[in-house]
């Protein structure tokens, strides 16, 4: 069993403050990763959750049947044409 001078004790009470302290650091730096990594993963849950209840955009286009079409085209021809020149104005003197 070796025996420790005073000289040597002198120099390993502070190194062992410096290794606790980065000890501390790594454990704590590990805890901030794995937090960061389980934020992550519960965004990355939530995106796809949503990918999977929205619709795609072939899923919301609509099927209008014939007859829908034809009422809507005899309805934009029955717009009064004093609609489609609102730009400008005819005086006659």
């Amino acid at each position: 069993m070796k025996l420790l001078r005073p000289v040597d004790m002198q120099v390993i009470i502070p190194k062992t403050l410096e290794v606790a302290k980065e000890h501390q650091n790594l454990q704590e730096s590990g805890k901030v990763v794995q937090t960061m990594l389980g934020v992550q993963f519960q965004k990355q849950q939530e995106i796809e959750k949503r990918k999977v209840n929205s619709p795609t955009k072939s899923e919301k286009i609509e099927v209008t049947s014939e007859k829908e079409r034809r009422k809507d085209e005899k309805n934009k021809k029955r717009e009064s044409p004093f609609k489609k020149s609102s730009n400008h104005i005819d005086v006659k003197i």
